[in-house]
């Protein structure tokens, strides 16, 4: 995404939204990419997350963010943004195949 249009107010951005929550702290991390992995059926898929995360391991892609919701049917990883194309090549040839 072209950020490049917020640029010039990005921290007064994270500012406003730390005050008007009531957040301890905001963060902004730079050059990340959210891949999300959704299946209705992950739930009951055991050792997914594993497969998952093993699968990224071992192709080099380093994981900067995992965050799963409480009904389980999607993962979602930040990876840095030159690995995007790489963990879309990745989870497709574990889990759909080539």
């Amino acid at each position: 995404m072209d950020t490049s249009k917020v640029e010039h107010c990005i921290y007064e951005m994270m500012v406003e939204l730390k005050n008007e929550l009531a957040l301890d702290s905001v963060s902004l991390s730079e050059n990340i990419s959210m891949v999300a992995v959704v299946g209705r059926k992950m739930k009951d898929a055991k050792g997914f997350s594993g497969k998952l995360f093993a699968q990224l391991g071992s192709n080099d892609i380093n994981i900067r963010l995992i965050s799963q919701t409480a009904d389980e049917i999607n993962i979602i990883v930040g990876v840095m943004n030159k690995d995007f194309a790489k963990t879309i090549n990745c989870i497709y040839e574990k889990f759909i195949g080539a």
